[in-house]
C-alpha cells in the first residue's frame, strides 16, 4: 500500500546518498535499533528514519557524506568501506 498526497500522486522522499528524490517504494528506509544502524524493509520500525535508494553506492555515499549523523539518526556513523553489511544484519556502532 502507498501513501498517496491529496492530488493522488504518493509522496517523494529524498535520498541521503545521491540527494535525488523518490517514492517510498524506490528507497529502503534506514533507522537506529538500540545504537545499530538498521535498514527498515518494512518501513515500519519506530523512530527517525533516513531514506537512501536501494544501491550500494547511494548507500557508501551517505556513509561517505556522514549523512545518517546529520539527519539526527546516529551519533556516530560507521565506516564506508562497511555500507555492505548494514542492510542484512545491521552493523554495531564502534
Amino acid at each position: 500500500m502507498t501513501d498517496r498526497s491529496a492530488g493522488g500522486t504518493p509522496p517523494e522522499r529524498s535520498c541521503v546518498g545521491c540527494r535525488r528524490k523518490g517514492t517510498r517504494d524506490e528507497l529502503a528506509r534506514y533507522v537506529a535499533v538500540a545504537g545499530v544502524l538498521t535498514r527498515d524493509d518494512r518501513k515500519r520500525l519506530p523512530g527517525r528514519g533516513a531514506w537512501v535508494h536501494d544501491d550500494p553506492r547511494c548507500l557508501e555515499l551517505a556513509l561517505k557524506r556522514r549523512a545518517f549523523e546529520r539527519a539526527g539518526i546516529i551519533a556516530r556513523v560507521p565506516r564506508a568501506n562497511d555500507a555492505m553489511r548494514i542492510p542484512r544484519a545491521g552493523l554495531p556502532l564502534t
